[in-house]
């Protein structure tokens, strides 16, 4: 974690106040040679400071969330100093492609920054994502069709010891067929997303069978707490 978040990402540290973080541009595509387009879409790892991200409502020190196609965006209330991590995750970088460019803009301030496809994403090991696919998230094959995903109930707390209340969201991991999630409009062979709230939706295009896994992530179990139930509804 300290890797990605001092020499992978692309990171800035927000001042106390409401912060406004958008997916203005660019596209990034895992698999150049594949065929599949670039997607419009970044991950985003918040911490070390109290941050709300409107969408859930609740007050954290840590969080994850996604960005998904243009125009998407995420708004955080900063009660105190706290890092926005922009980066990518793969199991091979030599063939990644592409960049994006991400506004943050607060009162008084408003930068671009750049998300690079290779310098800006994070290696996973070969076997570190089948033990992620296969033994950790929840998984389910998604045959074609459009799907609704939502979180239905539920919370994940990733420091309950201290007496911090769970957050409403989950991380997608969308692999082995072709999908489009309809907030950026490509047809691609694997994503990433995250639902950030109830209200949050996951629409999904799915063209030809694809897994997706549902998942967590964290640097220590031990004092983790709660659990979400999503729903999943086929059109």
């Amino acid at each position: 974690m300290t890797q990605l978040q001092q020499e992978i990402s692309v990171s800035r540290v927000l001042q106390p106040g409401i912060h406004t973080i958008t997916l203005k541009s660019g596209t990034f595509a895992y698999q150049a040679e594949s065929g599949h387009p670039g997607e419009p879409l970044v991950l985003l790892w918040i911490y070390g400071g109290k941050v709300v991200n409107q969408a859930t409502g609740v007050e954290v020190k840590a969080t994850w969330s996604s960005l998904n196609g243009y125009g998407d965006s995420i708004t955080l209330e900063v009660y105190e100093p706290a890092n926005v991590c922009g980066f990518f995750f793969d199991t091979h970088l030599e063939d990644n492609e592409g960049a994006v460019t991400v506004g943050i803009e607060g009162l008084g301030y408003s930068e671009d920054i750049v998300v690079d496809s290779c310098q800006n994403c994070f290696l996973i090991a070969p076997a570190v994502m089948r033990q992620l696919e296969q033994q950790i998230s929840v998984s389910r094959t998604l045959e074609p069709g459009t799907y609704a995903i939502k979180i239905k109930n539920g919370t994940f707390s990733y420091r309950s010891e201290l007496g911090r209340p769970g957050e409403p969201l989950v991380m997608f991991w969308i692999f082995g067929g072709a999908v489009v999630n309809q907030k950026t409009g490509i047809e691609v062979g694997a994503t990433w997303s995250s639902l950030n709230g109830y209200s949050d939706v996951l629409m999904l295009e799915v063209r030809q069978p694809a897994t997706l896994c549902a998942f967590f992530f964290d640097t220590y179990l031990e004092d983790n707490q709660g659990e979400v139930t999503l729903s999943i509804a086929r059109f």
